[in-house]
């Protein structure tokens, strides 16, 4: 995921993955039929990260939805910050295009994380901290595309941008929002 990270998904090749490992691209295409068959093993390996990070808060009982969609933001945008490479992987639309299979498994990984959040709102809405006329579908989808806006700013700053910081502004002041109305 190095390459992909610091160089970009045009530069993910095989003769260059086996430049960059030393091992020989004979024997990557012994592991792996194709390009796209790494990268799915690289998708695969992201969504099960962050299934991992959203599962773990979703099931915090004693915890607010409030608390539960901060600790979201936070536990997501620091898995970014500390593998920047999954921002390029998740959102490399260019790429994607060119493969059904892996369209189709970002759009499993972002619909996933978006239900989540759908989760954690219809959580909120069920013990009347947010209103019930709440359109969560709605919500989780604003939730997902400033996540995405803010990793691209991130991105596009040389990382210099306090994704940290952001991202915790975005969710005290969505919470406020859905929480006004």
């Amino acid at each position: 995921m190095e390459i992909i990270g610091t160089e970009g998904m045009q530069a993910f090749t095989i003769s260059h993955l086996a430049e960059k490992t030393g091992i020989s691209e004979s024997a990557i295409y012994r592991h792996f039929s194709s390009k796209d068959e790494i990268i799915t093993e690289m998708l695969n390996s992201v969504f099960l990260i962050i299934a991992q990070l959203i599962g773990g808060t979703i099931n915090q009982n004693e915890s607010s939805a409030s608390f539960r969609l901060q600790k979201i933001v936070e536990l997501l945008l620091q898995n970014f910050k500390e593998n920047p490479s999954h921002v390029t992987l998740l959102f490399a639309e260019e790429y994607f295009m060119t493969s059904e299979k892996l369209k189709l498994l970002v759009f499993n990984i972002l619909n996933s994380i978006q239900l989540n959040i759908q989760q954690v709102l219809d959580y909120g809405k069920s013990n009347d901290e947010f209103p019930r006329n709440m359109n969560t579908a709605s919500v989780a989808l604003i939730f997902i595309g400033t996540i995405r806006i803010l990793l691209m700013n991130w991105k596009l700053s040389n990382y210099r941008i306090d994704l940290m910081a952001r991202g915790s502004q975005f969710s005290t002041t969505l919470i406020k929002l859905i929480t006004n109305v």
